[in-house]
């Protein structure tokens, strides 16, 4: 059925696991448009999305992987080139807003995995697929936060050091012996769904909202 070999085309081409429905009515569209070079209707579909930064990195790579696996008029591979950046600016555009509005949730959604790309983040989507622009600008704070897991890259302070390198260094010349007093660690997560790749702290009972129901946790939270 033609369903089935537009599945079929946009696997090949983009090399994601697409299935029609899957991810709404509105990203079928908006890959049609592109494997049939519609970029005016490819925008207009994108600014309907409720995802705009991965929808707008997925535009951007798929355009990318046409031209590099598609035989293609040279006019038309320097038009699909500039549809291709233009979608990045504006996954950039929109990615630096929502740090700027509210880091944590933004940071949130640079972790959120996609489906339709195997269950990549949005962060891992931006690296692999060569986007440049968008990682330079964007995503400072996801790596930061990946790299320090549980700890909190932007609380270590000593001697007056806001440091997060300088305070590492004495906790590991300290044997590990400081470690506990002078690192300030991240909450665990509120939910699963909300856990990023290398944070490994378990909520304990009653965390966040039931804190009476464990003492310890209740004792901390009254000091």
């Amino acid at each position: 059925s033609r369903t089935k070999q537009f599945e079929a085309d946009v696997r090949a081409v983009a090399g994601c696991s697409f299935n029609v429905g899957e991810e709404g009515s509105l990203l079928d569209l908006l890959l049609w448009a592109i494997m049939m070079n519609r970029k005016e209707l490819a925008q207009l579909l994108w600014s309907q999305c409720r995802k705009p930064v991965r929808t707008a990195l997925t535009a951007c790579i798929v355009y990318r992987n046409m031209i590099r696996k598609v035989s293609l008029e040279p006019v038309v591979e320097q038009k699909m080139a500039e549809a291709s950046d233009e979608f990045e600016e504006y996954a950039t555009g929109v990615m630096q807003l929502a740090l700027k509005q509210d880091l944590t949730m933004a940071l949130d959604v640079l972790e959120e995995k996609i489906p339709l790309w195997n269950g990549m983040t949005v962060l891992d989507l931006a690296i692999v697929g060569k986007c440049h622009r968008f990682v330079e600008q964007c995503v400072k704070h996801a790596v930061d936060r990946r790299f320090c897991g549980d700890l909190d890259p932007y609380k270590q302070s000593l001697w007056g050091f806001n440091n997060f390198q300088f305070v590492s260094v004495v906790c590991i010349f300290s044997g590990g012996y400081l470690a506990p007093m002078l690192m300030k660690y991240n909450p665990p997560p509120l939910s699963e769904a909300t856990r990023f790749p290398t944070q490994r702290r378990v909520a304990p009972g009653g965390f966040p909202r039931e804190v009476r129901v464990n003492a310890q946790l209740q004792a901390t939270v009254e000091k």
